[in-house]
């Protein structure tokens, strides 16, 4: 075994005599004390124990930011979910005081507007037949108004069936 005085050991682990005092006082070092009152160190031992100490403060300090990282997480995460009740308060609030619309009163205004739609659209073969009139045989612009007016009621039924199928209630 290789002894190694206090001042040796302190260069060769890179700390202050200072520091090494203080790691002998909290017990992480041992030293050797010899007849004529110096302190020796048993060069392997102290190494291999200051190396497992400086370990430990490592992987305690990262533990303690792995803990503060999980509480800074933590606080967001509470004050997202505060906005998130704090929203819907709001618009229960809001449902309560009557600033949203009914579903029935939005019902009606979808039937009110499909009805506009149907009539608009029922219209347009007859305004295709007549700006035929002159450019093609009277019996080929009725096949056409008549093809026109089928395939738009197809239109039209597929749509409506397409809004009651989504249609939530």
């Amino acid at each position: 075994m290789v002894e190694i005085s206090s001042g040796d050991l302190a260069e060769t682990l890179g700390v202050s005599i200072r520091t090494l005092q203080r790691l002998v006082q909290t017990g992480v070092l041992t030293p050797i004390d010899t007849r004529r009152g110096h302190r020796k160190f048993q060069l392997a031992d102290s190494v291999q124990t200051y190396i497992d100490y400086v370990r430990d403060q490592y992987e305690s300090k990262n533990d303690k930011q792995s803990a503060e990282q999980l509480k800074a997480d933590k606080l967001r995460a509470e004050v997202d979910l505060k906005q998130s009740q704090g929203e819907l308060h709001r618009i229960k609030t809001a449902i309560t005081k009557g600033e949203y619309l009914p579903v029935e009163e939005v019902q009606d205004d979808y039937e009110r507007f499909f009805v506009v739609l149907k009539k608009f659209m029922s219209a347009v073969p007859a305004r295709v037949g007549g700006t035929l009139t002159g450019y093609v045989d009277p019996v080929v612009q009725r096949r056409i108004e008549k093809d026109l007016q089928t395939e738009m009621s197809a239109m039209l039924r597929t749509f409506v069936v397409a809004g009651k199928v989504s249609d939530p209630t």
